[in-house]
């Protein structure tokens, strides 16, 4: 049984070629009909605070390059509140 809600258009964990053909990584969600990326990430209320991080944004634009997408969104959860703050990457 999936963990996950079936949206029409919406890809969840997938994985990301570069040209080369090697792995970058894999997404947590694609949505193609709106063209976008979306990474998930946990953090506690300390790490809410310092986000977005580079290395997570240097991700997400490695998603989307091998996606040839031109938008992304790091979604940072807090882990003991469930709060959720997002912020928007251009590939």
């Amino acid at each position: 049984m999936e963990n996950h809600v079936e949206m029409p258009g919406t890809d969840w964990e997938g994985d990301v070629y570069d040209e080369s053909g090697e792995l970058v990584g894999r997404y947590d969600c694609y949505d193609q009909l709106g063209s976008a990326v979306y990474e998930f990430k946990t953090k506690s209320e300390s790490g809410m605070r310092r986000a977005p991080y580079p290395e997570d944004i240097a991700q997400l634009e490695g998603y989307l390059e091998g996606l040839d997408e031109r938008i992304g969104f790091l979604v940072y959860v807090d882990r003991e509140t469930l709060d959720v703050d997002h912020y928007p990457v251009l590939g």
